[in-house]
């Protein structure tokens, strides 16, 4: 339901019913006075139209029916109990009229008002804030791990332009928008059209203002969308006249995909199943930016795809050519968008909130492909880590930890010291091109306090601070040094062996889990810079506050590993 004039028409009459059941209130025994001075004051506010969770929290309270005198006659007990229901009834008939106003307060603004940074700023701090990166800390997991569409978009993006004739027409476009893009228009429907003409033989833009944005949030806006069949959107695109208008149009373009989610929501569209992927297209001025939109179930995503593009001639034509190659990426991605409408087949796997779907199986180190490879969860304060399970694990609990790497990982090093009890069981990998390799492997899960006294991991920084922890120093050192010997045997440097990504086995009393001999269980983690001593560097960024055996770049030596021991170890601080 909606407000509208005859709504609100409709709430204000009854709100003036109400004030008169409750001044009918007022001479009653034992009635509520503060809830009634209470009620009046919520009331005021709604004839003055301001709508707040305040007065809703009111208008949901009923009024109680008193401890009645015994010297109270009971023919009056009823009139007073039938004065106080019909209250009562007024209140529910109020507040199912107020909360679509309340709601109206409460939804996010229309896109065109997203595009100011006074009011983008203020709902980006809410709870329910658009993960585009604006502020930064509002991130979702990167696009290329939730549908292959962005993925493959970003390897096309990067790849040579097909020397055919249907490349030479998306460079022939592309010229055209730098010779064209760059002149002063007078208006931002003026730049759009230019815009549109220059692509026209790739791209068929549409306006359109809540036929396709038909939502239960109450706003709209006109927005520039391309339809292919099925009246799929593909793309949303978004207009500013210059750069320096003060409005962000990414920012505008990122609402607009949320509202089309939350129209897809209404409609219970399958497009949800798939995560509703679309290409965002914005236009500053010559500036030209695509990003991808994604719902995972819970939150709104939107990241830059690629960077931006300046729409400017350039004598070494790598502007145009880029530009093409952008253009040329984003048709091949449309029509796979288009076609998700028209799938056939099983319904997919429910997935959970921020979690990758692209990672569907892993291979052993054997070579054999596991299949039903289930994500459960996001590790909390890991945004790269992720609970699993697979279809074959009997177990409800997650057994499995997928660890997705951006950049280099020590598998062969992680290999050794799991055959010798040194590093969770290395289970194998799944590579795709163009998103970060998934690693999965054995889960170190916490202890539990239950009734079985689930043993389980902690890192070594943590189990220092135990009460205790000082008498089982010995013997944790004695398993440490084990560790370091196998990776000196082995001519293998881990890099980063620190207290907190050493791991050790406790009971849920936390006290160190032995072996028959008396050994402890130790483990250590993050192989990101292991690898073979000599042929691994240490990265130029990283925490300069901590001490290193070697400097930013240099060779990760066989040595290394001890010495950056030797350095933590005499500090740790030990609970007696």
């Amino acid at each position: 339901m909606r407000p509208n004039t005859k709504r609100l028409e409709d709430l204000m009459h009854n709100i003036e019913q109400l004030a008169e059941r409750l001044a009918a209130l007022a001479p009653l025994p034992g009635i509520d006075s503060a809830q009634l001075s209470v009620a009046r004051f919520a009331i005021e506010n709604v004839l003055s139209k301001e709508f707040t969770p305040w007065t809703r929290e009111v208008l949901k309270t009923p009024f109680k029916i008193p401890d009645w005198s015994k010297d109270l006659n009971p023919d009056k007990i009823k009139i007073y109990e039938l004065l106080i229901e019909a209250a009562n009834m007024k209140l529910a008939q109020v507040l199912k009229l107020f909360l679509p106003f309340l709601e109206a307060v409460l939804a996010f603004p229309p896109p065109f008002e997203y595009a100011k940074a006074s009011v983008w700023g203020e709902w980006q701090a809410k709870e329910n804030a658009i993960l585009c990166l604006r502020p930064p800390g509002k991130r979702g997991l990167p696009l290329s791990v939730f549908h292959d569409v962005f993925r493959e978009f970003q390897l096309q993006v990067n790849k040579a332009l097909p020397q055919t004739d249907e490349g030479a027409s998306f460079l022939e476009s592309a010229f055209k928008l730098c010779s064209v893009m760059g002149n002063r228009f007078e208006s931002e429907n003026e730049r759009s059209a230019a815009f549109q003409e220059c692509v026209q033989p790739y791209f068929t833009w549409e306006s359109k203002e809540r036929s396709v944005f038909t939502t239960s949030e109450l706003c709209s806006d006109l927005v520039d969308v391309h339809l292919m069949e099925e009246s799929v959107v593909t793309i949303i695109r978004e207009d500013k006249i210059e750069l320096g208008d003060g409005n962000d149009a990414y920012m505008q373009a990122s609402r607009a995909y949320q509202l089309y989610v939350s129209s897809l929501q209404d409609g219970k569209s399958p497009l949800l199943e798939h995560g509703a992927p679309t290409f965002l297209l914005t236009i500053q001025g010559p500036m030209l930016l695509v990003s991808g939109g994604f719902y995972d179930g819970k939150s709104t995503i939107v990241e830059p795809l690629t960077h931006p593009c300046l729409m400017l001639p350039d004598y070494s034509h790598k502007r145009q050519e880029d530009l093409a190659r952008q253009l040329f990426a984003l048709r091949q991605g449309i029509t796979i968008i288009a076609g998700l409408a028209s799938q056939k087949g099983p319904m997919l796997p429910p997935f959970t909130p921020a979690t990758p779907r692209i990672y569907q199986s892993f291979t052993r180190p054997s070579g054999i492909e596991e299949l039903g490879l289930r994500f459960v969860a996001p590790l909390e304060h890991h945004p790269l880590m992720f609970l699993a399970s697979t279809t074959g694990n009997a177990s409800d609990s997650p057994n499995i930890l997928v660890k997705l790497v951006i950049g280099g990982y020590g598998e062969k090093v992680h290999q050794i010291l799991a055959s010798s009890g040194f590093a969770p069981a290395f289970y194998g990998t799944k590579r795709i091109e163009g998103a970060p390799t998934a690693i999965v492997m054995e889960c170190l899960q916490p202890p539990l306090i239950d009734r079985q006294g689930t043993p389980g991991w902690l890192t070594l920084s943590d189990f220092t601070k135990h009460e205790g922890s000082a008498q089982h120093k010995g013997s944790i050192r004695i398993a440490l040094d084990n560790l370091l010997g196998a990776l000196r045997e082995n001519w293998m440097v881990h890099g980063d062996i620190r207290s907190n990504n050493v791991m050790l086995k406790v009971d849920s009393a936390c006290a160190p889990c032995m072996d028959e001999g008396g050994h402890v269980y130790l483990k250590v983690v993050d192989f990101d810079w292991a690898g073979t001593s000599g042929e691994v560097r240490y990265p130029i960024r990283r925490n300069e506050s901590i001490a290193w055996p070697a400097g930013r770049g240099e060779r990760i030596l066989v040595g290394h590993d001890r010495q950056q021991v030797e350095l933590w170890w005499s500090k740790l601080h030990w609970h007696q």
